[in-house]
């Protein structure tokens, strides 16, 4: 599988479960005004090749942004 058929992957898994309403490939890109909460973030790491074979390292991330009124929050007691 290649690095662009593992990012569409994940983009489609991603946007096909109910909660998830954006993909985005930068943590900086949820600032943007089409995106939807809640998000799957992938972002880019260190690349490094080693003779034939490249290595790629990514953050999978999920974010989902609270409202001012807090009532999507949850006490968690442990």
């Amino acid at each position: 599988m290649t690095y662009l058929e593992l990012i569409k992957t994940l983009k489609s898994i991603s946007l096909s479960q109910p909660n998830v309403h954006s993909f985005v490939r930068q943590f900086d890109d949820l600032n943007r005004e089409d995106t939807v909460y809640s998000a799957i973030i992938l972002q880019d790491q260190q690349h490094i090749q080693a003779g034939d074979f490249i290595n790629y390292s990514f953050y999978i991330g999920y974010t989902d942004r609270l409202t001012e009124d807090n009532s999507n929050e949850d006490s968690i007691v442990s």
